[in-house]
């Protein structure tokens, strides 16, 4: 486990869960040779001297600037080759953005803000406002539908808009 910002604020371990698929392509890099033993995302930064700064053959941990690099370099080839990673208003999506949108797909998913903040790390109160606006749609989205059932192969009554 790295410390980090979660793990720093609370003195926990930060656990992150993820699907069978993607820890069995971890591990495959992982066992990679002269591959870091703990890490798997690693950037080689070299002294003056020809040795890895961290004094590890594997690599550094990549840093924030070192994972936003990546991805914008993911995008801009998702771009080349005919497959945008844009967001509704034609933006450049953004790492920030895609953990939103995990996050509102753990709330749709889930129902439970207790849930969505367990995965994300988050406290029930942190993702209650982070989250707020999604509450808002979903009640909307809620009425919308018991209105549809309610109604379903009803002809209109006389007086109502239908």
């Amino acid at each position: 486990m790295l410390a980090g910002k979660t793990t720093e604020a609370t003195g926990r371990d930060r656990v992150i869960p993820l699907p069978e698929r993607i820890l069995r392509l971890l591990r495959a890099i992982h066992r990679l040779p002269g591959r870091h033993d703990r890490l798997v995302f690693t950037t080689l930064r070299r002294d003056g001297g020809g040795r890895w700064k961290d004094g590890h053959q594997g690599g550094a941990a990549w840093s924030t600037h070192a994972l936003d690099q990546r991805f914008r370099m993911w995008r801009s080839h998702a771009d080349s080759i005919g497959v945008p990673i844009r967001g509704e208003t034609g933006e450049p999506i953004t790492l920030y953005q895609l953990r939103r949108d995990m996050g509102s797909d753990l709330l749709r998913a889930t129902g439970s803000h207790a849930e969505s903040a367990n995965v994300l790390g988050h406290s029930t109160a942190t993702n209650e406002r982070y989250y707020a606006a999604f509450e808002a749609d979903r009640a909307v989205s809620r009425v919308e539908e018991i209105d549809r059932l309610r109604h379903q192969g009803e002809p209109p009554r006389p007086g109502y808009p239908s």
